[in-house]
């Protein structure tokens, strides 16, 4: 599993409410979160609304398609323009 980097302080709703803080590891240990998880706490989709963690990044390829969610996760969502 990729390994992340807590970056903003937070209690983890999904795991008995254990609180992460900057430089821990997240998951911790004996924990396994979700794609869906990561995603989450790496982008604004979240209650606090700031990314929480950040990929450690250490060129595994396995590593790419969640990174790649990541980053669709995060960018603006375009609006569609009515024509009229």
């Amino acid at each position: 599993m990729a390994k992340y980097r807590v970056i903003q302080s937070f209690s983890d709703l999904n795991d008995n409410e254990h609180i992460y803080r900057p430089g821990d590891e997240f998951p911790r240990e004996g924990y396994d979160a979700s794609v869906d998880r990561l995603i989450s706490l790496s982008s604004c989709s979240n209650k606090i609304g700031k990314p929480l963690i950040e990929l450690i990044k250490d060129d595994a390829p396995d590593e790419e398609p969640v990174s790649d969610a990541i980053e669709e996760q995060s960018k603006p969502k375009r609006r569609r323009s009515k024509k009229q």
